[in-house]
């Protein structure tokens, strides 16, 4: 049931559910956080068989309806995703949530291969491109 629901084209997975989609360090698959649609809440409870619990294993955030296709994409942006697990009772997941927020415009190269880094997309290194580095820069004193 939660295979099904994490592939739900209702739902914007977030947290750990997304970090484990992008492979970010977490494992996600005894759960599912994700945000839903106001307007689509009660049908993924009612398709789902969802209840309320105190040892929940599926974390709906609901948003309210303001565009006319949602979600506009399967993962939720990476600031949602760290500010989501950053409000995860697990140190791990508060970990990786921190990690993200310090990597959040920083672009690593890939050094042609996947990246795997924390939530930022890669670009290509200059020894991977084969062109020669940049030289740093900074301000005069």
């Amino acid at each position: 049931m939660l295979a099904r629901l994490r592939e739900d084209p209702a739902l914007m997975l977030t947290g750990a559910t997304a970090a484990s989609e992008l492979h970010l360090g977490l494992i996600g698959g005894d759960h599912v956080e994700a945000y839903v649609d106001e307007s689509k809440i009660d049908d993924v409870i009612r398709l789902y068989h969802l209840r309320p619990s105190r040892e929940a294993n599926v974390k709906l955030r609901v948003v309210p309806s303001f565009m006319d296709s949602w979600p506009p994409a399967k993962v939720a942006p990476i600031s949602a995703i760290a500010l989501d697990l950053l409000d995860d009772p697990d140190p791990r997941s508060q970990q990786v949530g921190e990690e993200m927020l310090r990597n959040i415009g920083r672009r690593p190269p890939c050094l042609g291969r996947p990246c795997r880094s924390v939530g930022v997309p890669c670009r290509p290194s200059a020894r991977a491109s084969g062109r020669p580095p940049k030289p740093q820069m900074r301000p005069r004193d």
